[in-house]
């Protein structure tokens, strides 16, 4: 059996001694990443959802260049995990340098309204996006470094449109004048606005009128506004039947169909088509 010295166990010892020391001063000279939470971007809002990008700095504040391995993430609504998702995707950092990582999110509201009903009455929503970004560090080893961010989401819902009344404000032989009484009801906590509505007027299964409306309706938030549509009616190609109509008690059913584009005042918000279909029984 090889026999050592005391000499050589000496310096053996000395070595060990001294890696561990230099192992510790790398260590020391190695500092851990940083990730900052930088903005959130609407890239897509409408009537079904939101989608959005988080940006996260990353920041290498050492003299060498790092790797990070990916990212994790957990979005979640008035305190409840909505979604999860991960990024194995590989990030390199050139020494003393930063770099902004974009993490999509999109949220579609059905989704959300059946994970908890009581959002459909809320005009936003808070939010929360945390994240832990994995890293590859010399001598320390694999680290994770986490970040979050919070705020408030709106939650945009379609106006409605509704038949106050049909008046008639003029009849004779010939023709009458009659008007369309609607109201546009905006239930968002922002102002909308209407253009293009175009409208198609049936009485008991017979066209009267087919026509678009050239003026814009605003309507602030939380309000609503009337929207009166003259209509012009030619007895004489209509008959005495409607004449009787309009100047009798006898009752008929009528449908107001058509359809109009909403736009809201939200960033990113696109011109969005508002159908609708208003019918049931009216006497005059």
């Amino acid at each position: 059996m090889k026999q050592y010295t005391p000499l050589v166990l000496a310096a053996v010892l000395l070595f060990a001694i001294g890696g561990c020391s230099l192992l510790q001063q790398a260590a020391g000279t190695v500092q851990m990443p940083e990730v900052r939470y930088d903005s959130m971007q609407f890239s897509s809002v409408n009537f079904d959802g939101l989608s959005m990008n988080f940006g996260f700095e990353v920041d290498n504040p050492n003299r060498l260049a790092l790797r990070a391995t990916g990212y994790e993430y957990a979005f979640s609504v008035e305190g409840s995990e909505f979604l999860q998702g991960r990024s194995d995707a590989g990030l390199e950092l050139a020494a003393g340098s930063a770099r902004t990582v974009q993490i999509p999110v999109t949220v579609g509201f059905q989704e959300l309204y059946n994970t908890a009903g009581a959002l459909v009455r809320q005009d936003s929503i808070a939010y929360e996006v945390r994240t832990e970004f994995v890293f590859d560090l010399p001598v320390l080893g694999r680290r994770s470094v986490p970040a979050s961010a919070s705020g408030y989401l709106p939650v945009p819902r379609m106006p409605r449109l509704a038949l106050e009344d049909i008046a008639v404000r003029s009849v004779s032989f010939s023709g009458a004048e009659v008007v369309l009484q609607l109201r546009l009801d905006n239930p968002n906590a922002f102002g909308m606005s209407l253009s293009g509505l175009a409208y198609n007027l049936s009485v008991d299964g017979n066209q009267w009128v087919s026509s678009t409306l050239r003026e814009t309706i605003s309507v602030p938030a939380k309000s609503s506004q009337n929207v009166n549509i003259p209509v012009r009616l030619d007895l004489t190609q209509l008959g005495l039947s409607v004449y009787r109509m309009l100047t009798g008690s006898q009752s008929f059913t009528y449908e107001v169909d058509g359809n109009g584009m909403v736009d809201l005042d939200l960033p990113f918000f696109p011109s969005t088509e508002l159908p609708f279909n208003l019918s049931g029984d009216y006497r005059f």
